[in-house]
């Protein structure tokens, strides 16, 4: 976010000082401002100027230069004005990293400007136009004093927005202002102590909405060091995809949910420790993760604790009324209709290990334990097992958008250890399928999205009744229609 990038200049701009440190301290300043303003504007592909650059010290291995009235215009593709535009800035300075071409600041102060960042729908950062990935950090940075800086931020990936004032002194680091998340309004705000040295910088930061509310109290390894830092989140949400919009962890949506976690980032990876709550009537007893990120790939290892567990509670209010919609017309199913979509999920890799106490609103049906592994948009349930209040089904189930607009989900499942089965034969006349020896029956039975998915059904072969279990039907009107008819 915006708070992160405040130090912008710091650690991207490398190689735009002199290669001989003693000539550095004695060149003409003339010569360093087109020097700066050529690196920088290959650096974003766009025109820079600056006014003037004055040296403090007549001579020294640390120096601290004045530049003012920097402008960097916008990429075309951001839009019109300027990138950035800064009246004044003190920046110090160390020579001898120059000559392993690093330029090292220490400290930096800014006096009235604006920054006006922006992240394209193709992911296009105008603050990182050389990698769409790269994240900045200001670890360096030993001295920091902020007056009158305003930074913009807009984000259509996300589809938000926040206009934050900055500043920076001896009474500590303030930033905070307005914006929206899905043009819904919010309140944003971080603060912390004075930035005057390297080490551990304490924080808080407050996200403050009608369909939004997180609270982040924490600590990073150094000031602004947002690549090294353990955090405690609470969150609430009018669903999970509301919070994806601060969290980017392509979540879907959900009924409200209140979270709270302890967050590590050690660069590239996040580490999720006791993560409980609730989503809708569902509640998380408990949780972890850990997340990778090398290039475009990201890789997911955890587990999921379920104390209840509703399917229901993982949709929205409108995805429910479509899923109802769409069981009035083709009758009840065999699974929930809760909508899966891998297309997005090409460059996830990983697993879930899912343990659920007690299933809600489904007759029958106690718990549940298994794991979800997904590759390349291919996602394994497996190995699955559903407790019933006499026996137990068990098998895989395997959806796979590979190559493909509509998922296909095959199941592979089998009733075990029965005490009582009642058969009845009343599906005899609703259901045509071709019988098999490993396979019993194959059928066709609508998805969420009212579309056939292809089911190997190994449940039964007639409809079956299991006695004692509040009606539940283990035979294939059990909570479904069939597609193909007599």
């Amino acid at each position: 976010m915006a708070f992160a990038q405040l130090a912008v200049f710091r650690g991207r701009h490398r190689r735009i000082g002199a290669a001989d440190p003693v000539g550095s301290c004695r060149f003409s300043l003339g010569v360093l401002r087109d020097r700066v303003s050529v690196k920088l504007a290959e650096r974003f592909g766009s025109d820079v100027s600056i006014g003037t650059i004055e040296r403090v010290e007549p001579l020294s291995f640390s120096p601290t230069l004045i530049v003012r009235d920097l402008r960097i215009a916008q990429p075309s593709w951001a839009g019109t004005g300027d990138l950035v535009h800064l009246d004044r800035i003190d920046f110090r300075f160390r020579v001898l990293p120059l000559l392993r071409g690093k330029f090292d600041l220490t400290a930096l102060a800014v006096d009235g400007g604006r920054v006006a960042m922006v992240r394209s729908r193709d992911g296009r950062k105008n603050w990182a136009p050389d990698k769409r990935g790269d994240k900045g950090s200001a670890s360096a940075i030993t001295s920091l004093t902020v007056r009158n800086l305003v930074i913009d931020y807009r984000d259509a990936v996300q589809n938000r927005r926040f206009a934050v004032t900055v500043a920076s002194d001896a009474q500590g680091f303030r930033a905070g202002g307005n914006g929206a998340i899905d043009n819904r309004p919010v309140t944003v705000a971080l603060s912390g102590p004075a930035i005057a040295g390297d080490g551990a910088w304490p924080f808080t930061a407050r996200v403050n909405g009608p369909t939004i509310t997180v609270d982040a109290k924490g600590t990073m390894a150094s000031p602004l060091n947002t690549r090294q830092m353990t955090v405690d989140l609470t969150a609430r949400a009018d669903n999970l995809k509301t919070l994806d919009a601060l969290i980017e962890a392509g979540l879907f949506g959900t009924q409200p949910v209140a979270l709270t976690a302890r967050v590590r980032h050690d660069d590239p990876s996040w580490v999720i420790e006791k993560l409980s709550g609730t989503i809708g009537r569902s509640r998380l007893a408990g949780a972890n993760a850990t997340v990778t990120k090398a290039d475009e790939k990201t890789g997911i290892d955890g587990r999921l604790h379920f104390a209840t567990l509703s399917f229901d509670d993982l949709e929205t209010d409108q995805g429910r009324a479509e899923a109802a919609a769409i069981e009035r017309r083709i009758g009840p199913r065999v699974v929930p209709g809760t909508r899966i979509n891998l297309a997005k999920m090409g460059n996830l890799d990983g697993r879930l290990a899912v343990r659920v106490d007690r299933l809600l609103d489904m007759a029958g049906l106690r718990s549940l334990d298994t794991v979800l592994a997904i590759d390349d948009r291919r996602l394994t349930v497996a190995p699955l097992t559903v407790r019933l209040a006499q026996g137990q089904i068990t098998g895989q189930v395997v959806v796979d958008q590979r190559g493909r607009s509509t998922p296909k989900a095959t199941f592979d499942l089998r009733l075990k250890d029965l005490a009582h089965l009642h058969l009845r034969r009343r599906c005899a006349d609703r259901c045509a399928a071709p019988r098999t020896a490993a396979a019993g029956r194959q059928r066709r039975y609508h998805s969420a999205g009212d579309r056939p998915l292809e089911r190997d059904h190994r449940l039964c072969r007639d409809r079956r009744r299991i006695a004692g279990q509040d009606g539940i039907d283990a035979g294939c009107r059990c909570r479904a229609r069939c597609a193909d008819r007599r």
